[in-house]
């Protein structure tokens, strides 16, 4: 392992990469702006929904429910007050935090292997970006990545000297990933471990059981400053119930579904991303072991990523679901095995580890390989690139969005049957009920009859003037509203299994008499119902 450097100073060459990586980040995001994707996929569109209430004075989990912790919500009202009549306050925001997360990143390398390894890490994992970003982006663990980056930032620039405000900051960079999504915590666990492992060796529990302690209170701050929130608006019980309680049913399916998630991921990122996280698994795995029989003692980078990865992959699984957006949170961890390898390319350690093309090379024909490395690693990722600039979206369902403002007014409540809460968003007509979109009240082991009696109740107090039925796009995990009885339906997608329990039928015995088809609507054929409230069952 390289020395560490002792100063953080910036130089003219590191600004320039600066730069570059502003542009790089740019080029990643663009194809995800409101210019190439007008409209928002579906996560996006909820937590574009939600931030928009919030601004209108709503609290999320009472007049919204989703099962994302809130910092999501807020940080797309953030992006709302930027430009409250467009989606480019949003995507600017997500520009400003995915910079961050590269420069911390970059900093975070360049303090413990070299300038130049740093930028090429950097270029890669945020090429590797590329290949996992659903489509629109604006995802939990795209932003939590600045955290990630910020957490391996202090504990790196700390690691020989720490101090206890450095290791409080990382708890308060814990509490803001864990509050975007709970699994993103990995790279603060594999911390953690390192820690406690290593006063262990070094006969230093006292002091690693502190900065574990000081890292805690880091967290407490911003759980205390959530839940003070939800308190002081008495919503405490519902944030729990749907951020936490509604989790642990998402999250309790078998484990022997877990492994092809994580095979999933990992072709998600191959060839590049896939082979050197198994490489630079295998390699730190090494120099534990050796640095541990030499010295007594483990570095945090080989340490970090042997126990980050296993972390990750079992984290990023949880929930079974095939999503790419999942697997960003293996970004952090890859670029420190991007790193490693490459200070294994370019340092003694290959001659000391007796790998007789790299020793016996010179400074040059190590470098060629990087380069050649970039290249080939990089070529399905410029490819993927290069494709979402020639997908612009055409926007064709936007005429969802000008039937509705067409037809209702500004106060009218438009409820989507199924999950499209985006539209809702797009034309800023709200949903009559918390449940804008309706997975919840099917999900087996979770929905309540209270829940449902409560969505029927919404529905029956404030009638929406439309119903809109986006149960085909759905894939069958919403019933269409010509289903007649409730116990003909059963569906299910990962660990989640949905019904309908026996007081939907009230629901469906609403809409039957209250409403009336008149037509569809969008390129998906949406069926519009309207508010007739002398129809008779149809």
């Amino acid at each position: 392992m390289p020395e560490k450097k002792a100063t953080v100073k910036i130089s003219r060459k590191e600004w320039i990469i600066f730069c570059l990586l502003l542009l790089l980040t740019i080029a990643v995001l663009l194809p995800h702006s409101p210019a190439f994707v007008p409209i928002p996929n579906r996560d996006s569109g909820l937590y574009l929904y939600t931030g928009w209430r919030v601004l209108q004075g709503d609290i999320p989990y009472h007049a919204v429910w989703d099962h994302k912790p809130p910092l999501i919500f807020f940080f797309n009202a953030v992006g709302l007050l930027i430009s409250p009549n467009t989606l480019w306050g949003v995507w600017l925001f997500q520009c400003l935090m995915l910079t961050l997360a590269a420069g911390l990143g970059f900093l975070a390398i360049r303090k413990t292997y070299g300038m130049w390894q740093a930028a090429w890490c950097s270029v890669f994992w945020l090429f590797n970006l590329v290949l996992v970003l659903t489509r629109g982006g604006n995802q939990t663990e795209q932003y939590a990545l600045t955290f990630q980056f910020l957490a391996i930032f202090l504990f790196l620039s700390k690691a020989e000297n720490p101090r206890n405000l450095t290791d409080v900051l990382i708890g308060v960079a814990m509490g803001g990933a864990f509050f975007l999504r709970q699994n993103l915590i990995g790279v603060w666990i594999a911390i953690v471990l390192y820690l406690f492992v290593h006063s262990i060796i070094k006969a230093e529990i006292t002091r690693g059981l502190k900065r574990i302690f000081l890292m805690f209170c880091g967290w407490s701050i911003v759980a205390g400053i959530i839940a003070l929130y939800f308190v002081f608006n008495r919503t405490l019980i519902d944030f729990w119930d749907a951020a936490f309680r509604y989790n642990f049913v998402y999250t309790s399916g078998s484990l022997w579904n877990r492994p092809a998630a994580i095979r999933y991921g990992m072709a998600a990122l191959a060839p590049g991303g896939g082979v050197l996280l198994v490489a630079g698994w295998i390699y730190s795995l090494f120099m534990v072991v050796h640095q541990f029989r030499e010295e007594r003692m483990v570095h945090p980078v080989p340490g970090m990523i042997a126990i980050a990865i296993p972390v990750e992959m079992v984290l990023s699984s949880l929930s079974t679901w095939e999503a790419p957006h999942y697997f960003i949170a293996w970004l952090p961890v890859l670029s420190l095995c991007a790193a490693a390898l490459c200070d294994f390319m370019l340092s003694g350690s290959t001659e000391s580890l007796r790998v007789p093309l790299l020793s016996s090379s010179g400074f040059q024909v190590k470098h060629a390989w990087l380069v050649g490395l970039l290249a080939g690693f990089c070529i399905l990722p410029v490819d993927e690139l290069q494709n979402q600039y020639t997908q612009r979206g055409s926007g064709a369902n936007l005429e969802v969005v000008e039937y509705i403002e067409n037809e209702t007014a500004p106060d009218d409540t438009v409820l989507f049957w199924g999950a499209e809460s985006a539209y809702n968003f797009l034309s800023r007509r709200a949903a009559p009920t918390r449940f804008v979109y309706q997975y919840p009240l099917m999900t087996q082991n979770y929905a309540t009859a209270g829940m449902v009696d409560e969505f029927t109740g919404d529905l029956m107090n404030d009638p929406p003037v439309f119903i809109i039925d986006t149960s085909p796009s759905t894939k069958g995990l919403v019933p269409s509203l010509t289903l007649e009885r409730y116990d003909s339906f059963e569906s299910g997608s990962g660990n989640v299994t949905y019904h309908l329990l026996p007081e939907m039928q009230d629901f469906l015995d609403f809409v039957s008499t209250h409403y009336v088809q008149i037509g569809t609507v969008g390129v998906f054929d949406w069926p519009v119902y309207r508010y007739e409230p002398t129809h008779q069952k149809r």
